[in-house]
């Protein structure tokens, strides 16, 4: 098996099809972070940004690899920070050394803590599997209220009240499941920093690098990976958006905003609701509300979870052996923090 390393742009048109072609293949692959839509937007912003691309001599492209390299060689997914699904898109049955891919990437480990189901290379890197919240929509938007319904009556009827009551008090209600208005995509950004620096949490949007990443992405319209801004009006007035990536039967939120103006009428969760039946209603078979992407909210509207990876793999030398130690310290503090990211 050969083994070239690349960074984004240079890939050309056979390989992004062969990538997308295995995608296709694979449920777990159809997430838009692992495009390589996404991974080229990553590199226009990030020079440690890389593709592997693995090839058999008879068979073609067999398998990819987005990374980033960082100093002393340690790796970490592509987008790390923004990226809400990692891993080696391959074809079915790959078997691969993880050692001999990160000599060929000049890696000594690859951390990740967003890896997919099916990532048998780095198996036995995990160290553990954290659920993420998702709103399952593949029966249609009727099963998914009524599965609500039955777990948490109460909380549903409560949140239909705000919605009567937003209504009632600011205006008629207008949903945009598609909003491609530029001053959205700004007003989100604004709204998200504020609320992380009322909860003293990071701030991605304070990193110039996200912020041109995030408006590339919003740009970007491709079967594989497309930028979505979804808005919630009350009487023709913003007061709550959201930033997600989707391909053709998956979406992944990301960003959640609202104008704390309005926090009373909880318009963040009813934006859920709505977010749950546009999707239904274009194809969408499921919702990935995101780890730490929003405070907790997003129990009250999953129907399930997605299981995602956390660990790293090594090449076994002094380096990674250290490095393990520090992911281990900074791991424990995130869970004991509440696991955000």
């Amino acid at each position: 098996m050969n083994i070239e390393v690349v960074r984004p742009a240079e890939l050309g048109s056979a390989a992004q099809a062969s990538w997308q072609t295995m995608q296709r293949s694979e449920p777990q692959l159809a997430n838009p972070y692992l495009a390589p839509e996404f991974a080229v937007a990553v590199g226009r912003v990030r020079r440690s940004a890389r593709v592997a691309v693995l090839t058999d001599g008879r068979r073609g492209p067999v398998a990819f690899f987005p990374f980033e390299r960082r100093t002393a060689g340690l790796g970490r997914p592509i987008g790390a920070g923004v990226s809400r699904c990692q891993g080696l898109v391959h074809a079915s049955g790959l078997v691969l050394d993880p050692g001999t891919l990160l000599r060929a990437c000049r890696l000594q480990a690859w951390e990740y803590d967003h890896l997919t189901d099916g990532q048998g290379p780095f198996a036995t890197g995990t160290v553990r599997r954290v659920p993420s919240p998702m709103i399952r929509v593949d029966d249609g938007y009727a099963a998914y209220t009524d599965l609500l319904w039955r777990r948490a009556p109460g909380e549903l009827r409560e949140l239909r009240a705000c919605e009567s009551r937003l209504a009632r008090e600011a205006g008629d209600l207008r949903f945009v499941f598609d909003e491609r208005a530029p001053d959205v995509l700004d007003t989100l950004m604004r709204w998200h920093s504020a609320r992380c620096r009322t909860v003293s949490r990071p701030d991605p949007f304070a990193r110039p690098a996200v912020r041109a990443l995030v408006s590339d992405l919003h740009d970007t319209r491709a079967e594989g990976c497309s930028g979505l801004v979804s808005a919630l009006y009350a009487n023709g007035r913003l007061i709550a958006c959201t930033f997600g990536l989707r391909s053709r039967r998956v979406l992944v939120n990301r960003f959640p905003a609202y104008d704390a103006a309005f926090a009373r009428y909880a318009p963040g969760l009813l934006m859920y609701l709505m977010l749950a039946e546009g999707a239904a209603g274009r194809g969408i078979d499921r919702i990935e509300l995101g780890r730490g992407c929003g405070e907790g909210h997003e129990e009250q509207v999953k129907s399930a979870d997605v299981l995602l990876g956390e660990g790293r793999v090594e090449r076994g030398t002094r380096f990674a052996g250290l490095r393990a130690k520090h992911a281990d310290a900074v791991r424990a503090v995130r869970a004991r923090l509440g696991g955000g990211r």
